[in-house]
């Protein structure tokens, strides 16, 4: 099964659409907030965010789950379509 989840940036509500398999919300963001400072993480919204706000701005939220990878990131997919950012944990 795959979990979706959003991770929010509270001082701006900017939202961050992604989705794995192995990791809870909070899993997801601990992973974000550990790698956002790494130079091949630099170009990703989230680390940008991460930088000019700080870590502590973010929280994480469960929103659905999939069966399949594809299928969770088709649910991304629409969830981009409505202007959000989205991002993809192993």
């Amino acid at each position: 099964m795959t979990t979706i989840y959003k991770i929010i940036n509270t001082k701006n509500d900017r939202m961050f659409i992604g989705y794995t398999s192995k990791k809870t919300p909070e899993e997801a963001l601990t992973y974000w907030m550990r790698n956002c400072g790494k130079k091949i993480f630099a170009e990703y919204e989230i680390a940008k965010d991460v930088k000019k706000y700080g870590k502590s701005v973010f929280k994480a939220e469960y929103l659905t789950s999939a069966p399949t990878d594809s299928e969770a990131q088709e649910i991304v997919d629409r969830y981009k379509n409505l202007s959000f950012n989205s991002c993809k944990i192993d």
